[in-house]
């Protein structure tokens, strides 16, 4: 947001998941000012056993996110010693690293994005078949949608849910002060939350990284106007379109 200084890029992400593309960029000499907008908390519902006693009876099951991965991966472990014989789904690598750690080798898109996921082909013939989705509270439901016109029965297991860190204006004070003048935003959420602390005319300076073109969308009509695509939400896909970003500005 400001001219002077070198450039800084504004890391959102919930928890510790701004550290991996973090240290990418500080390995290229890029500062960085972590500001999580959103938290991540887990959701406890006891009417979740028996669906997680149930998981035998399901063809397929998704994890739409890391968090997904983790939280949902908690609950099934408690409940199955030995994993039954059932398609495992990844939206993603970070989310795949979580189910290995459970002994689980799952299929995962080279884009990640739900679009990714329903572009393999393990996905585009599933009818008849009863699909588990494992997501936070309130997701996105396009996948679901696409899958159920497809003729599958689709259930889902909601295990966190999201929750607005509200800055204000101390938002664009932090990221005057640091230089920022490229955030990175991997959510239609985050894009709402980060629009809802800054002012029109902050918003329409900044380089906007996101992660698919829908996010984009969301980005326009809240009144971003420099947006930079990447493919996908991982460390590196997003690490390059950061670095387009940037070349931008100096140019």
């Amino acid at each position: 947001m400001s001219s002077h200084g070198s450039p800084c890029v504004l890391l959102t992400r919930p928890g510790d998941l701004n550290t991996g593309l973090a240290n990418l960029l500080s390995r290229r000499g890029v500062p960085t000012l972590i500001r999580p907008l959103l938290e991540i908390h887990e959701l406890i519902d006891v009417t979740h056993n028996a669906l997680l006693m149930k998981l035998d009876e399901f063809d397929r099951v998704i994890f739409v996110s890391r968090h997904a991965a983790q939280f949902g991966m908690t609950l099934l472990d408690r409940f199955w010693p030995q994993w039954p014989l059932i398609g495992w789904y990844a939206v993603g690598n970070a989310t795949s690293a979580v189910l290995q750690e459970y002994g689980v080798i799952a299929t995962c898109p080279e884009r990640e994005s739900s679009e990714g996921l329903l572009a393999l082909p393990d996905l585009e013939q599933v009818d008849g078949e009863k699909i588990l989705i494992v997501r936070g509270r309130g997701g996105r439901d396009y996948l679901a949608t696409q899958l159920r016109l497809k003729g599958a029965s689709v259930v889902y297991l909601e295990v966190y849910e999201r929750i607005g860190v509200q800055y204000g204006p101390a938002l664009g004070r932090d990221m005057e002060r640091a230089h920022v003048n490229t955030a990175v935003l991997t959510s239609a959420a985050m894009v709402e939350q980060f629009s809802d602390s800054l002012t029109d005319g902050e918003l329409a300076k900044l380089c906007i990284v996101v992660p698919s073109e829908r996010v984009a969308e969301v980005a326009r009509k809240a009144g971003c106007l420099n947006l930079y695509e990447a493919r996908g939400t991982g460390d590196e896909a997003l690490l390059q379109a950061v670095i387009t970003a940037l070349g931008a500005t100096r140019s």
